[in-house]
């Protein structure tokens, strides 16, 4: 259970309440309470998720801004064993047992997965928002838990906008890339790619973007061939970061070219064994590994750009 609140917790925290739904009123002020027993918290939580989906998604939004604006930082979350039920830990504060009650409940709210009456809802919501954190939860959450065919047009239209912020454009176009056809969106995520700032930014989002294992190898070779040249290129500006920038670049660029151990050394190696673990050197040596290999092939025909379409 900790795990599960944990993953969804980051997906909406800052996403307030503001009109979609007016909710329960009487439901809400229990939410409000911070004075709750044990039991009367188990029975919010099951009170709450009988309650229709339209009130209570706005509903836990509002406990959550709630939550945000009564603290100037996030509040510690205490460790709880499996099995346990979390807002029962007698060391979390009553804002932290009110945060895992609305991760538990959220979880459950989302299953099952694709619904299609839940999922218009969750667009109806994205259609009207303008607030860009608001709108990267609502993204996550449709591309996760709900999507449907229907999405396509308003999580496109938003992986497509330039005035949209550069992380809102990297949430819709991993849903594009997620659910619909990847040769037909790779053009557009690598714009999106390029819409982060140059440095640390694009060396964390290209491999997260495209990380979609055996679905790589479908890639159209114009698309393979923009994806590597769009990757060494991050590569090559990552490298001068020591000690190890780059190194998930370069071992996503393995994964595609499937050289020997995706560019990385042998771990086995005793000159890369430290005292807790692998050292630095490991990490450098498989960024210099993949730098190796591109600086020999970068000229080869089939690393050459893709020819541009003329115009119609």
């Amino acid at each position: 259970m900790k795990r599960a609140i944990h993953c969804l917790l980051p997906l909406f925290p800052l996403l307030a309440g503001n009109g979609h739904a007016r909710g329960d009123e009487e439901l809400a002020k229990q939410w409000a309470r911070d004075d709750m027993t044990n039991e009367e918290r188990d029975a919010l939580v099951e009170k709450t998720l009988k309650e229709p989906f339209e009130v209570v998604i706005p509903l836990l939004y509002r406990v959550l801004a709630r939550l945000r604006a009564e603290k100037d930082k996030d509040f510690p979350i205490a460790y709880n064993p499996w099995g346990e039920i979390p807002w029962h830990d007698e060391h979390a504060c009553p804002a932290a047992k009110t945060e895992f009650m609305v991760g538990h409940v959220w979880s459950a709210l989302m299953k099952p997965e694709n619904d299609p009456a839940k999922a218009r809802f969750l667009i109806s919501l994205l259609d009207k928002e303008t607030d860009e954190e608001k709108i990267v939860s609502l993204l996550v959450n449709i591309d996760y838990h709900q999507w449907i065919p229907e999405a396509e047009d308003a999580v496109h239209g938003l992986a497509a906008d330039p005035a949209r912020s550069p992380h809102v454009r990297f949430c819709a176009a991993h849903a594009l890339l997620m659910h619909l056809d990847l040769n037909a969106n790779v053009p557009l995520a690598l714009e999106v790619i390029r819409a982060h700032k140059a440095g640390l930014n694009r060396e964390q989002y290209f491999p997260w973007l495209f990380n979609f294992g055996n679905r790589l190898y479908t890639l159209t070779d114009p698309n393979r061939r923009a994806v590597l040249r769009a990757g060494f290129a991050i590569l090559v500006e990552a490298s001068h970061r020591p000690p190890s920038g780059g190194y998930f670049v370069a071992r996503f660029l393995g994964f595609l070219l499937k050289p020997p151990r995706e560019f990385a050394p042998d771990q086995t190696d005793e000159k890369y064994k430290g005292a807790h673990g692998l050292k630095d050197t490991f990490f450098e040596d498989t960024v210099c590994n993949a730098l190796a290999w591109w600086a020999t092939h970068k000229d080869d025909p089939e690393m050459a750009d893709p020819p541009q379409e003329s115009p119609k």
